[in-house]
């Protein structure tokens, strides 16, 4: 490394370039970290089908609908009669016309309360 080999650079010379790489590799992580914030997540412009939110809080797969209950990617969410279930062409309508296997995309609110189930994708055959 020429920081220190012998030769034309001088002992203050080192030292300041010593210095500097270390100064530099301090920051590197606050630049990696903003450059990281910058990345913003992306919507679509429009609702995958009409009535659909542009996001959702996360997108899964139903593993188990059971009484006042349903399973999404291994997590337990409980259904009370404010969850509100959704299909492309039917806004509004029950758990009994979700199925085992479909992708859907969910909203829950800050307390991690299911809000909201709309179907993305049939479940495959």
């Amino acid at each position: 490394m020429i920081l220190f080999n012998k030769g034309k650079m001088t002992d203050g010379m080192r030292m300041m370039a010593l210095m500097v790489l270390v100064a530099g590799l301090a920051f590197l992580p606050l630049a990696t970290g903003a450059l990281a914030g910058q990345s913003k997540k992306v919507t679509p412009e429009k609702p995958l089908y009409p009535g659909y939110p542009l996001d959702f809080s996360a997108r899964g797969q139903i593993d188990r609908i059971g009484d006042g209950e349903i399973v999404i990617d291994d997590g337990l969410f409980k259904v009370d009669s404010g969850v509100r279930f959704n299909r492309p062409n039917n806004l509004g309508t029950t758990i009994k016309r979700f199925s085992v296997g479909e992708r859907i995309g969910f909203i829950v609110d800050k307390k991690g309360n299911l809000k909201s189930v709309w179907l993305l994708k049939n479940k495959h055959k």
